[in-house]
């Protein structure tokens, strides 16, 4: 009697640890899911956090652009009007007793004001997107980090060119007026005192204020230029951040905006 009871002790003890070890391991799964479940929602709402910082950095610089952008097209429009709707930029230059001022092609100021006006559209555009995107915390389309992204790298270039057009331009154009200093009819040390010259008008121009309006719109499209590279890089940040590890951006449902 003694060793079957034994017996049957065993064999309780042994069920009664496998079924307290059935119940931990049950107990471990449990934490563990609970802690990815955990770990998850932080990352998402780290992520959410990033994403309401990066949409507010965007507006201030998109605000900034839409004005640096208007300023410059409104002072190149200002200036082809002065020169009787002809662009000062690239032009000749030369003194055949008299000052001799021959303007080219107007597509250089034509492609400034085309190119500021598209950063200016599409500069709004974005701003009504993104303050949408954050009253409604949530995105709106998936993708929209990939086309900002095309968009913005397009912008840089567009706009960075004009910059260029706009500075080399101004550059030739008071490198061929200094030129002229010694000559006794053109007693100037600096572009700047150029605009007070008498011989504008011979060709009815208003050269007054052309030094200060194409300082203005160089450094309104070089600072919007730079504008662009930096929200490119905003841009491709963010888009790296929201795509998941399998390659495939982000839920909406995952990263929520967080306000």
């Amino acid at each position: 009697m003694g060793g079957r009871r034994r017996m049957r002790r065993a064999r309780e003890q042994k069920v009664l640890e496998k079924h307290v070890q059935g119940r931990e391991s049950q107990v471990h799964v449990i934490r563990y899911t609970d802690e990815w479940h955990v770990v998850d929602w932080q990352y998402n709402m780290a992520i959410g956090g990033c994403r309401c910082l990066a949409a507010v950095v965007e507006l201030i610089l998109l605000f900034a652009t839409l004005c640096l952008s208007v300023v410059a097209l409104v002072i190149i429009f200002l200036l082809k009007n002065d020169f009787q709707g002809e662009c000062p930029l690239f032009p000749t230059v030369e003194d055949i007793g008299y000052f001799n001022f021959v303007v080219n092609d107007t597509i250089a100021c034509n492609y400034i004001i085309s190119a500021n006006a598209v950063s200016a559209g599409l500069s709004l555009i974005t701003m009504i997107y993104v303050s949408v995107e954050l009253l409604m915390k949530k995105r709106l389309t998936r993708f929209i980090p990939i086309l900002k992204t095309i968009i913005f790298g397009v912008l840089m270039v567009v706009v960075g060119v004009s910059a260029g057009i706009l500075s080399f331009g101004f550059q030739k154009l008071c490198k061929g007026l200094v030129l002229l200093v010694d000559n006794h009819h053109h007693d100037y040390d600096t572009c700047k005192e150029w605009q007070r010259d008498k011989y504008w008008k011979i060709y009815d121009y208003d050269a007054s204020h052309f030094y200060v309006y194409l300082l203005t719109a160089q450094f309104a499209t070089s600072i919007s230029a730079v504008m662009w590279v930096i929200m490119l890089i905003i841009s491709f940040i963010v888009l790296v951040c929201y795509t998941s590890r399998s390659g495939d951006i982000v839920d909406d449902d995952q990263a929520p905006i967080i306000m």
